[in-house]
């Protein structure tokens, strides 16, 4: 089974099938929509019993003057029509008489009728009418109505439908005249013609049809005059009591209506077969349209569904104008077992954007095309089948910019998760509305990591560089994958207000027990989010040396170097409600204190157990509210191992996990932290970009961001074939935001050869 691509269906899609419907109907089925019936056979029932609202009878026909009531003969042999006079008119300008007077029209040219073609064999004929204004009134909205019967003729060209001067139940269609005139007007002693494309039933020899002129006096018409550019698109279905999660799709019936008093009452569609009644269409004015979305509600059966059109205006609410769009329930789509979800919101704060639209679209022109969803208490959730996707974000409050992602990759029983942080330009501090905390221009990119065999790796690093940045110092940011291996980096900044600019980023994908993955260069796209599978090879190597610190291994420490066993009860200061140093991260994973070893319950840590954090000693006053922190003087400190022997090997690297905590203020200058081999520098870890915003905390994941474990890879064959000490260090380089966490380090190994 096959799902199918959104329709979307024109005027003429609808004309064509009004061939094989009674317009009695307000909204029925078609069931064969190629050759026209008889449509007297199974009549249709009462048209005002169905949908009064929608159909009403005028109460009276203010504001219209009948120019007469007419039956047109139609002579198959001579190929002649003859116009006769059919009864009188109730008005309050009598112009039949004129219009079929010998004085004023002496050669009849006044109502002038004829063949232009003639099909008999696809009962196709077209027909044109011209008409003359033989007074010296100015009349507007002229109309040829052309009245429908049992002997089932059709105007397959009606400009709308109406009800003036209807006795039964029919609606009838109708050709409108001097459309490109201003106001549509018919000044005196004018003519004009339009072209009646009619299908009419064989009979022998001569048909007849009954038809009206109407024209609105002294002014246009009280009710709207034109319905256009109307039509149904979406994907609706039938139900599936199998399918979890799908419950018939959703589409929008839409009709542009002009009025020339701009006073329309409403408009209304009859979607009774479809939605179990009439359809309220509200104003859209972004779309300068009236719309309404609608679902398969009543679960009618696949197909095409004709729908009564009606739209009233305030001037005249009794008198209506009509017609008809196409609704079409499509096949049931195949089960939608996977889903797309996640978290919507503000790309600095992560304020949930509940409102946002989430819009998935399949890359297949035929795949499923699953409805939008809002997002409700920050999360969104799409049922999808397997496929390649693209999605939109859109807030739509004028402040937070649209996201979109390419390229989402939806695999077998598989929920990808993919969060979105909209931008809000160059947003402000919430504790200091004069410093700006946002970016000016932010991406993302999304994604999950796998091993060989599609299975989930959980904890890896994905880094991104620049070579915008430093030579020495190209770190920016980078995210960590989930249980699931799925990860989204948000807020990757592209320009700050102080004046940097990224251009590229390079992705490198790193993880315990794999070897790194260069993801390679990633172009910068304002507000994109690029979607990456990304497969790591397993490494095989045994390492030569480890490092967890469960144990007094030998190394010397200075400053706030130590060993630190987890403990829960640590907490950073600066967050308590006595200090409110440094605002805590939205995504905090560690209830503002340390995090949890990656290998065993012992790290490396830079920071004071006491404060937990690097405020380090500092006399009463350690700064105002959501100022950084206060120290009483610069601090810094180094961790040294012992002696390590690499001497039977020609080739080494090391890897090891490092997460830190520091100021935003003033990123790539202070908190520096260094690793040495020998003496010879070998990492550098601060980021290049600046956020000077004293309140919120830098990590790795960026700004404003809770701390993450990174994985670090090395190459130090330099030092291979000797014995050589590790070091890290860490210096404040001066006294002002202090108030973070700090560095830790653990789960070192190095692997030789």
């Amino acid at each position: 089974m096959k799902a199918l691509p959104h329709r979307s269906f024109s005027v003429f899609t609808t004309l064509m099938a009004l061939l094989v419907l009674s317009t009695t109907f307000a909204c029925s089925r078609v069931s064969n929509p190629a050759i026209p019936e008889n449509l007297s056979s199974d009549p249709a029932p009462s048209l005002i019993s169905v949908n009064e609202r929608n159909a009403r009878t005028p109460a009276d026909y203010t504001g219209h003057e009948c120019w007469g009531f007419y039956t047109m003969i139609l002579d198959f042999e001579t190929g002649e029509i003859e116009v006769v006079e059919k009864r009188d008119v109730a008005g309050h300008i009598n112009v039949k008489k004129i219009l079929t007077s010998d004085w004023w029209c002496p050669t009849k040219n006044c109502i002038q009728i004829q063949f232009l073609e003639m099909d008999p064999d696809n009962e196709h004929y077209l027909i044109k009418g011209t008409l003359m204004n033989p007074t010296y009134f100015t009349g507007y909205d002229v109309r040829v109505i052309i009245f429908l019967d049992e002997k089932g003729h059709m105007l397959l060209n009606p400009d709308d439908y109406t009800r003036l001067y209807e006795t039964g139940d029919y609606i009838n269609p109708f050709r409108a005249f001097n459309k490109p005139v201003p106001q549509r007007k018919f000044n005196p002693y004018s003519t004009s013609s339009e072209i009646f494309d009619m299908h009419i039933p064989n009979v022998p020899f001569k048909f007849q049809i009954n038809f009206a002129i109407d024209v609105s006096f002294p002014d246009n018409c009280p009710e709207p005059y034109d319905l256009e550019d109307f039509g149904y698109e979406g994907y609706i279905y039938q139900d599936d009591p199998g399918l979890d999660g799908i419950d018939q799709g959703e589409g929008t019936i839409f009709v542009s209506v002009f009025d020339w008093q701009d006073d329309i009452l409403e408009v209304t569609v009859d979607t009774t077969p479809v939605t179990g009644g009439i359809t309220s269409l509200d104003y859209n004015i972004d779309n300068d349209r009236w719309e309404a979305q609608i679902t398969n509600s009543e679960d009618a059966e696949m197909g095409d569904y004709i729908c009564l059109i009606a739209a009233y205006s305030e001037t005249d609410p009794t008198i209506g104008i009509f017609n008809y769009l196409t609704i079409t329930v499509d096949e049931t789509p195949p089960p939608a077992v996977q889903t797309i979800w996640g978290h919507v919101g503000d790309a600095l704060y992560l304020d949930n954007l509940d409102g946002a639209v989430v819009s998935v679209v399949p890359q297949d022109p035929l795949g499923f095309y699953p409805p939008p969803v809002s997002v409700v208490d920050g999360e969104y959730l799409v049922n999808v089948t397997t496929g390649i996707y693209n999605m939109s974000v859109v807030m739509g409050d004028g402040i937070h910019l649209d996201t979109f992602a390419r390229d989402v990759v939806v695999t077998t029983n598989e929920d990808v998760r993919l969060n979105f942080g909209l931008l809000y330009p160059n947003q402000s501090c919430i504790y200091n509305p004069y410093s700006t905390a946002g970016y000016s221009s932010t991406m993302g990119f999304a994604g999950r990591v796998i091993d060989p065999d599609g299975f989930p790796i959980s904890g890896a690093m994905i880094e991104f560089t620049s070579p915008d940045g430093p030579t020495n110092q190209p770190f920016v940011t980078a995210e960590v994958s989930d249980e699931n291996g799925y990860f989204s980096a948000r807020n990757m900044p592209i320009e700050y207000s102080w004046g940097y600019i990224i251009n590229i980023y390079r992705v490198k994908v790193r993880a315990d027990g794999y070897l790194e993955h260069d993801v390679g260069f990633l172009p910068v796209t304002p507000n994109n989010v690029p979607y990456r599978v990304i497969t790591l090879e397993p490494h095989a190597q045994t390492p030569v040396w480890t490092e967890s610190f469960e144990s007094d291994s030998g190394w010397s420490f200075s400053g706030f170097y130590h060993r630190q066993q987890y403990d829960t009860s640590i907490k950073n200061m600066s967050f308590s409600p006595s200090y409110n140093l440094v605002a805590l991260p939205p995504d905090e994973m560690w209830d503002g204190g340390l995090p949890v070893p990656t290998d065993g319950d012992y790290y490396l840590w830079y920071g004071n157990p006491a404060d937990g954090n690097i405020l380090g000693y500092w006399s009463g006053n350690a700064g105002g509210p959501y100022s950084g922190g206060l120290s009483d003087a610069a601090h810094s400190g180094s961790a040294t191992s012992p002696s390590i022997d690499l001497t039977p090997y020609s080739t080494a690297r090391i890897e090891f996990d490092l997460a830190y905590s520091m100021e935003s203020q003033d990123v790539p200058s202070y908190e520096l932290m260094y690793f040495y081999v020998n003496g010879g520098l070998v990492g550098f870890y601060n980021a290049f970009i600046d956020c000077d915003t004293a309140a919120y905390t830098f990590t790795q994941r960026g700004h404003n961001r809770t701390l993450i474990w990174c994985r670090y890879v090395h190459d130090i064959s330099s030092w291979a074939g000797s014995n050589v000490n590790l070091q890290f260090t860490f210096s404040t380089g001066d006294n002002l935001y202090n108030g973070y966490r700090g560095q830790f380090i653990d789960n070192i190994k190095i692997y030789a050869e």
